[in-house]
């Protein structure tokens, strides 16, 4: 397939070109309550992507039948050289010719869709007959077959599986109804099966939270769990951090100006694709890049962007590996990889003895970035602090705060990092894994309430 579409790598006046093609074997799994549905399909699809005269030309397919593709591609050439030349370039990688493959306990190809469906109904008793909750479960998988190729001479292909698992439970007393949810993404089956007290872990949640007191929204000092305080990192540094994203607005290029104080000394973040373990990784980039740790924050200060080819060559920066695409339809975009504090020496019991009048801010629920440079979490749970120990537990735990006063805020890092996988959406790019990673972070000072 891609020696056919290596062709194009020949057409004269062609500044670069790189060809993918993909094949995805999709298995779903839906249970709400009692109810379930389950289906799989199989796709096959790949694209050209051509700089030209400074102007992209990207062609997409799908199916085994690509027809004339090399018309179609000289076509949208000729159309691109009849344009004003354009401003795009890109930065040059070294050539790279590799396969790649994951070890896992346990692949997809030996688990039948009647073994998977059998595995959440076991998770689903536990929510619906157990915990006598509402669930909702909506399980994922797929065998992933990849080729890349450019006009650098780079060859990859990969070989890997994709596996995630979102878990709602909803919790009602009277008028009162609490809802708790988590994800998880992996590529070993094993792990999926291991996951019955964290099924019970989130009813509980949700059952816990019935009867909360509100919070009347005021400025408190706070500490964030794992869960949100990298749900922060991912929104207020890994986004505000994406190389096309600081070209195109004036408030991102302001904030992450190189070598600005954003920070206490002992902050560092870091977006890494190497950690290979981990669902959101690779070896190399959707354009045949080398992927890298970068440190976007080191000691406090802005340290670099996540870079793809074109943003590197516009900004004159190193190459960081940073161009993924949710898939052959679209064309890469700069995307965070795995993005995390790094940890320090604090511990969670030294933080609340610390605070005397506080939130404990505890699982994610969702997260935001505004095109003002400020950010909103949602807390699934919170915990009153007062006078170093925590007292009562509230609902309505919403963070919203300007990034760099939140940045500068941190005054404590803990050193229990932890890393939680999630679905994130860029433009039409959804749902694409990354994972994001963080320890305990107290903030001196932030805005919560409803």
């Amino acid at each position: 397939m891609l020696d056919r579409m290596k062709r194009v790598f020949e057409i004269p006046g062609i500044d670069f070109a790189e060809a993918r093609w993909e094949h995805f074997r999709v298995n779903k799994i839906h249970l709400r309550n009692r109810e379930k549905m389950a289906y799989e399909s199989e796709n096959l699809s790949g694209n050209v992507r051509v700089l030209v005269n400074g102007n992209w030309v990207f062609v997409s397919f799908c199916g085994l039948n690509i027809g004339n593709i090399e018309d179609r591609v000289q076509g949208a050439i000729k159309t691109a050289k009849s344009l004003r030349n354009g401003y795009r370039k890109v930065a040059r990688s070294n050539t790279a010719k590799e396969e790649l493959r994951y070890s896992v306990k346990r692949g997809l190809e030996n688990v039948s869709m009647t073994e998977k469906m059998q595995l959440l109904l076991e998770y689903n008793s536990i929510l619906v007959d157990d915990l006598k909750e509402r669930s909702d479960i909506t399980y994922s998988d797929h065998i992933i077959e990849r080729q890349y190729c450019n006009s650098e001479d780079t060859e990859i292909t990969e070989e890997t599986n994709q596996i995630s698992l979102t878990i709602v439970a909803i919790a009602k007393e009277g008028i009162d109804v609490e809802e708790s949810r988590d994800y998880i993404a992996v590529r070993d089956f094993a792990c999926i099966e291991q996951l019955s007290r964290w099924t019970q872990e989130i009813g509980l949640r949700a059952r816990k939270q019935l009867g909360a007191k509100g919070l009347k929204r005021d400025m408190y000092s706070v500490i964030l769990d794992p869960s949100l305080a990298s749900c922060v990192v991912h929104e207020a540094v890994g986004h505000m951090s994406e190389a096309d994203e600081v070209l195109s607005k004036t408030t991102y290029r302001d904030l992450i100006a190189p070598n600005r104080k954003i920070g206490i000394e002992q902050l560092n973040v870091v977006d890494d694709g190497t950690i290979h373990e981990l669902v959101s990784s690779c070896k190399y980039d959707d354009e045949g890049v080398r992927t890298d740790k970068t440190y976007i924050i080191k000691g406090g200060y802005v340290s670099s962007c996540l870079q793809s080819r074109e943003t590197a060559a516009e900004s004159n920066t190193k190459l960081t590996g940073n161009a993924r695409a949710l898939d052959c339809r679209f064309p890469p975009l700069v995307r965070m990889w795995t993005t995390y504090i790094e940890p320090n020496d604090w511990t969670i019991e030294e933080m609340i003895r610390s605070t005397q009048r506080g939130i404990y801010a505890k699982t994610k629920r969702e997260g935001r970035l505004g095109s003002n440079a400020r950010f909103t979490v949602w807390a699934q749970e919170g915990f009153l602090i007062q006078h170093g120990e925590i007292r009562e537990r509230i609902k309505g735990v919403v963070i919203s705060e300007d990034v760099l006063k939140c940045l500068s805020s941190i005054e404590a890092i803990a050193s229990d990092l932890t890393f939680f996988s999630d679905p994130c959406g860029k433009y039409d790019q959804f749902p694409l894994i990354c994972t994001r990673g963080s320890p305990h972070l107290k903030l001196e000072t932030a805005s919560v309430g409803t």
